[in-house]
């Protein structure tokens, strides 16, 4: 978002979780380019690529004029939603999150269910424990009438 807000290219080299996406999108727009951990060695071709084609340059500033513009200026905004909440109140806009009981708020159900849980599973293997130690105890010795 801040290579968009600036207008800048990017080269990415994506490693985990949503930078392969990000990239595929910076792909998709023409602004930027990927380049693979296996492949380092065309860094700097990427890099000679973004900085030399004025199309990558061009994508980013065009970008970075949708991501600043807005169709109302600041003040403008707050007095129309300054006015709206003074028509309509302001109550529907609350969260729901204040109207939740406190044990829900803090996660207090959730912690004590969870206990619950790993409680019982741990009693669970320690009784399997016990039993399978007595069947081994019972099973090595002879019974003789």
């Amino acid at each position: 978002m801040e290579a968009v807000y600036h207008g800048v290219p990017v080269i990415g080299i994506p490693l985990f979780g949503d930078q392969f996406d990000n990239m595929v999108r910076v792909e998709a727009k023409g602004f930027g380019l990927t380049v693979q951990v296996n492949q380092l060695q065309a860094l700097s071709n990427a890099i000679a690529t973004v900085t030399g084609d004025k199309r990558y340059k061009d994508s980013a500033m065009t970008l970075s004029h949708l991501h600043r513009s807005h169709p109302f200026p600041p003040r403008q905004r707050l007095l129309r939603w300054v006015e709206y909440i003074v028509e309509h109140g302001g109550s529907h806009l609350r969260t729901y999150g204040l109207q939740q009981p406190w044990y829900q708020r803090y996660l207090l159900d959730v912690i004590l269910f969870s206990l619950v849980m790993v409680s019982m599973m741990i009693y669970i293997v320690i009784k399997l424990l016990k039993f399978a130690v007595g069947c081994l105890r019972s099973g090595g010795k002879s019974k003789v009438a």
